[in-house]
């Protein structure tokens, strides 16, 4: 158990929030999704220049290659324009970052979220994102922390947690 200087924190997440973190959650799936897309691809082109012996099977082929990128593409555009059409999403939450863990105290009371039950966290340019075993992510912005606390933050979650997820 480490010592630490108990920080408290305020803010209302707004729906950006909920884009950025949609999208640096989804960052590392992007580059392998177009690896394994690519590899695809080249398994079948050869068909193509084939004799024609398994058309019905190139036609399938060919038709989910178009499909899956399709679908995702669909998807990075999808979500976040859900995201942005929701009702301003949250009501202003309090946070207490402790030894024991981080508090959220907002209109319907406080819970506590220890760090054994958080397993990985991803840094952003503009916000952190926190991953709970069998819940919902945290998101915290940087615009709720001075400096000195965004660098106390970032230090408490190396302590419990490790490094930041890629």
């Amino acid at each position: 158990m480490h010592s630490y200087r108990r920080m408290k924190i305020e803010g209302q997440l707004q729906r950006e929030d909920h884009v950025k973190a949609f999208r640096l959650d989804r960052r590392k799936a992007d580059g392998w999704f177009l690896i394994l897309s690519i590899g695809y691809g080249l398994t079948i082109l050869p068909r193509l220049w084939s004799n024609g012996a398994d058309r019905p099977l190139f036609y399938g082929m060919a038709a989910a290659w178009v499909c899956v990128p399709l679908c995702w593409i669909i998807e990075r555009r999808w979500i976040p324009r859900k995201l942005r059409k929701r009702p301003e999403p949250d009501t202003p939450q309090e946070f207490e970052i402790n030894a024991d863990g981080i508090v959220i105290g907002g209109a319907e009371g406080t819970q506590p979220v220890s760090w054994l039950r958080l397993h990985k966290y991803k840094i952003g340019t503009d916000l952190v994102l926190l991953y709970r075993y069998g819940g919902e992510n945290l998101i915290f912005p940087y615009r709720w922390f001075t400096p000195e606390q965004k660098d106390e933050f970032e230090g408490y979650l190396r302590k419990e947690i490790g490094d930041p997820a890629r």
